[in-house]
């Protein structure tokens, strides 16, 4: 499996509650042996939000999240696409408020460093 996100926007940095926000394309590619299908029937399945829901996909998650959900558009911000070989491209946007611990003992002075902390099942990565 292998994930990326881009950070389209970074906004709210709130110094009392210890939070930043960040909106982002999160993407994820994995394979799925029971998703192959004949190649003859198309090149690949897309789908948006409807196909998410009928089939497994990888369960991550934001360590540090205080609250996500969905950036609001006037497109659907789900996307998932299956090739023959049972490989699977999904992606999705998100608004994430994230904690992160801040020493602001030289403030206006100091510098800090916030981290997106993300999570499976079995493996950790910052």
């Amino acid at each position: 499996m292998k994930v990326q996100m881009e950070i389209g926007y970074m906004g709210d940095i709130d110094t009392k509650k210890m939070t930043f926000e960040i909106h982002a394309t999160f993407r994820q590619w994995w394979m799925d042996e029971r998703l192959t299908f004949n190649a003859s029937m198309g090149s690949k399945v897309v789908g948006l939000k409807s196909l998410r829901d009928l089939i497994w996909t990888p369960t991550l998650f934001f360590i540090n999240e205080k609250d996500s959900k969905l950036v609001v558009s006037t497109r659907d911000n789900v996307y998932v696409q299956i090739d023959p070989d049972g490989n699977v491209y999904y992606a999705l946007r998100l608004q994430l408020v994230l904690s992160c611990p801040m020493n602001l003992k030289h403030y206006p002075f100091d510098k800090q460093s916030c981290r997106i902390r993300v999570s499976s099942c079995k493996y950790e990565h910052e």
